[in-house]
């Protein structure tokens, strides 16, 4: 075995270990059976499947079984329906329904193995030459196939391969699209968005569609072209990076909407084109709301959501935010981190705090959260700012709320 071989042997060794790791660590851990942690056991478990079907190759496993080959290879169609699911129990506060989750990724696995009907019906004998990786397509070596059934499997593979791309890139778009109405709706909810935000499986998706892609374009030049060495090392490092990333970023994001959290997460808010609430109401609502924030500094809390402060007006959430959207202009998040800075810039002036000290005394969670949003209410850095800078000329006015002082 050369030094090549001996590397994606490691990688796929590894990369089932993860796999089977992580999935120990989300079922004996009692707090992590959620609806998020099993659909993320789910698309490990595909994950390991493909390794294992990997590592079975290696060691010439289907040589001797060669009826076997190829019979995990519907299972990676699993992985776009799952990892949508993953991502609609990730940013919803309903219970994930299991039947439809695993009849989708059910149906598109059994359209998989028909696709691959003509393969699974060839002679065990060219299987075992298949799966020891000794026949070249005749399409590389430009001789015509000896054997219609052959062509006819070489022709599935690729049926297979684009109905692979098509769907799993059809539930990627689909993924995204429900992490961009998650990403708009927590603006509505929270003050601050860090743990919520959900960025890491922003980056997941793009590394799943790169994945997906080379993954596809692999048997695509084994067919055609003679396939370059590197570029299934590179998918299987790849797919080693991947799993990692996508255990470890899964088994420490905590649920966002839980049933213990339901108290603290408001429903996303409904249109306002229907709202019965009246202009004066509204009038009220952000009086009270100014003089709320003017008498106990909410938005110091820094976790403070639009549920804790509609309670404390004794509005619903739904005024609240039609309120904020409609009569202040602002969503709540904008609104309540507008409320910091400006408390900030009072507190740059008027003390020698530092400026990480004062971030999180005005209820941010974090330096670079606070310098963004001080850049875009006051129109300059904190540091620039304490200098003497002055602020843009399109900067809100300054909140009348003064900082605390030590006592």
């Amino acid at each position: 075995m050369d030094a090549v071989a001996a590397f994606r042997l490691m990688t796929e060794a590894m990369t089932l270990s993860v796999a089977i790791f992580a999935i120990l660590a989300l079922m004996f851990d009692r707090e992590k059976r959620t609806d998020q942690s099993i659909m993320l056991a789910a698309i490990l478990g595909v994950a390991g499947a493909g390794a294992t079907d990997d590592l079975l190759r290696a060691w010439d496993f289907y040589r001797n079984a060669p009826h076997l080959f190829g019979a995990l290879w519907p299972t990676k169609l699993a992985f776009g329906p799952l990892v949508f699911t993953y991502t609609l129990a990730m940013t919803s506060e309903a219970a994930t329904d299991w039947w439809r989750a695993f009849v989708r990724a059910g149906l598109v696995t059994l359209a998989g193995y028909g696709l691959l009907f003509s393969y699974f019906s060839l002679d065990a004998t060219i299987k075992a030459t298949l799966a020891s990786s000794q026949l070249t397509s005749p399409l590389v070596t430009g001789e015509p196939f000896e054997q219609e059934e052959l062509a006819a499997a070489f022709a599935a593979y690729l049926a297979f391969t684009l109905f692979f791309l098509v769907t799993s890139l059809g539930f990627i778009a689909a993924s995204w699209r429900t992490l961009k109405t998650h990403t708009c709706a927590i603006s509505n909810r929270f003050s601050n968005t860090e743990a919520v935000s959900l960025r890491w499986l922003y980056g997941m998706l793009i590394l799943t569609t790169v994945m997906w892609l080379g993954a596809s374009i692999e048997p695509v030049l084994d067919i055609f072209v003679a396939e370059p060495q590197w570029l299934d090392t590179t998918i299987k490092t790849l797919d080693l990076v991947w799993i990692a990333m996508f255990a470890f970023f899964g088994l420490l994001q905590p649920p966002i909407f839980s049933a213990s959290a339901a108290a603290e997460a408001a429903p996303e808010p409904q249109k306002y084109g229907r709202s019965s609430l009246a202009a004066d109401r509204m009038d009220r609502i952000a009086q009270n709301l100014d003089r709320a924030m003017r008498a106990t500094a909410l938005f110091r809390n820094p976790s403070l959501c639009l549920r804790d402060l509609a309670d404390a007006l004794g509005v619903s959430e739904n005024h609240l935010s039609q309120t904020l959207n409609e009569r202040i202009g602002l969503n709540f998040f904008d609104y309540v981190n507008r409320l910091r800075v400006e408390d900030a810039k009072q507190r740059l002036r008027a003390s020698k705090a530092t400026i990480l000290t004062i971030s999180y005394d005005v209820g941010f969670n974090s330096r670079s959260t606070f310098n963004a949003a001080f850049k875009k209410h006051a129109g300059t850095t904190p540091t620039a700012y304490r200098e003497g800078e002055p602020a843009a000329a399109n900067t809100l006015e300054p909140s009348p709320i003064a900082p605390q002082t030590a006592s």
